[in-house]
């Protein structure tokens, strides 16, 4: 196998380009900073602006199934444009057939367990190792339920039981994978942050988002940049802000839940103080968080959670429960005392706990900055250069 052959990787994730989350910010950062690697990524065709073929850096993107032009949303959780993403594990089979006999990878990697069906069967087909990368938000029975995943059950857990390798962004995740069958034993290497974009934002920049969507200069500012869905607890910050009278809620996110949330606002007369701000660009996420008091999230579940590493990297203090991947790295004064604090720790679903956090922030300076710093200082570690090295040496190097 020549050098070439043995350092090319064929990539499976159902949503990329334009479409940016935790998972596709990760394959980019790390294809990206990995020079000696190629990569062809198949990808479901979410927009039908987009190309069919397109090549950026040293990453092919392939496209495939259907899509209407510009969609919001709301439209992708609809028929018949919802079906490019129940048909993307055999379309991307079926695309990683033919790319593997024009010329054989050393590895496919899968990004998520629903994109490790059609990568499963590519690999079992041509005998080419599988690595599954584990990022999922959901928990396995949310997950498992989702209808376009209802049907694909057995062959998710069968692609866990024969893939040669599985990284996890999370110890959470790492116990999810042998749970779902992987063998072996799973290599933990987290997502990162973009430590430079974080702190050296232009202060020109926040003022203009200030004004645009009319903060004080004074007071709390609650931010979240969530996704408008059941998972990330959106719905419970607004049940709290009746009780948090002088403070506003600014969410940049959009999703399913949004026009539902908007409801709950105005029949709770806090309307007013909720600002939905929509969908951000992932260059305008750090001078947005420079706007907040205190970021939080409330999430159900999470696999990691990089919006609350953005924020610690960009010194805004978090509110977060403890679930799945986000105990890797928050830490409680008052629920951890044999760690450094990084953040405050509330109940999933408690409006309390959310409420009595928000007042610990505002009435407790010293242990505020005692956290905002801590947080700054962990989140160091997920530099994206750390990250990728990791990926390189631990992960894509023992498989190719």
């Amino acid at each position: 196998m020549s050098d070439t052959k043995s350092r090319r990787v064929i990539a499976f994730s159902l949503s990329y380009d334009p479409f940016w989350g935790g998972a596709e910010v990760a394959i980019r950062e790390i294809t990206s900073k990995l020079p000696d690697y190629q990569f062809d990524l198949i990808t479901a065709l979410l927009d039908g602006n987009s190309p069919r073929v397109e090549e950026k850096g040293n990453i092919r993107i392939h496209r495939v199934g259907f899509a209407k032009r510009n969609p919001a949303p709301s439209d992708l959780l609809r028929l018949p444009w919802y079906l490019t993403k129940v048909f993307y594990p055999p379309l991307s089979f079926f695309k990683a057939c033919r790319l593997i006999m024009k010329e054989r990878p050393a590895f496919l990697w899968a990004v998520m367990s629903y994109n490790a069906i059609g990568a499963s069967l590519a690999s079992m087909l041509f005998r080419v190792p599988l690595l599954i990368t584990l990022q999922d938000g959901d928990s396995v029975e949310h997950m498992f339920k989702r209808a376009r995943i209802r049907p694909f059950v057995w062959l998710i857990r069968s692609a866990f039981k024969r893939a040669r390798a599985v990284q996890a962004i999370s110890r959470y995740l790492a116990g999810l994978s042998k749970s779902l069958g992987f063998k072996g034993e799973p290599v933990v290497v987290p997502n990162g942050v973009d430590l430079r974009v974080l702190s050296e934002v232009d202060a020109k920049e926040t003022a203009a988002l200030r004004e645009y969507l009319k903060l004080p200069e004074q007071g709390t500012i609650l931010v979240t940049t969530s996704r408008l869905v059941p998972k990330n607890g959106v719905e419970y910050v607004i049940r709290a802000m009746p009780e948090l009278p002088e403070v506003i809620f600014v969410i940049a996110g959009d999703g399913p839940l949004r026009a539902e949330l908007e409801e709950l606002a105005r029949s709770l007369g806090v309307e007013e103080r909720v600002r939905f701000a929509g969908a951000l660009a992932h260059k305008d996420v750090a001078p947005f968080l420079k706007l907040g008091s205190i970021f939080i999230r409330p999430s159900l579940s999470e696999g990691l959670g990089i919006s609350f590493l953005e924020a610690m990297a960009a010194g805004v203090p978090i509110i977060a429960t403890q679930v799945g991947g986000i105990s890797d790295f928050l830490f409680d004064p008052e629920k951890d005392a044999g760690a450094e604090p990084t953040g405050r720790a509330v109940e999933r679903k408690d409006v309390p706990s959310i409420v009595r956090a928000v007042h610990l922030y505002e009435g407790d300076r010293e242990m505020t900055e005692r956290i905002r710093k801590n947080a700054r200082a962990a989140a160091e570690k997920y530099d994206w250069d750390l990250i990728a090295a990791r990926m390189k040496e631990e992960v894509f190097d023992r498989l190719s």
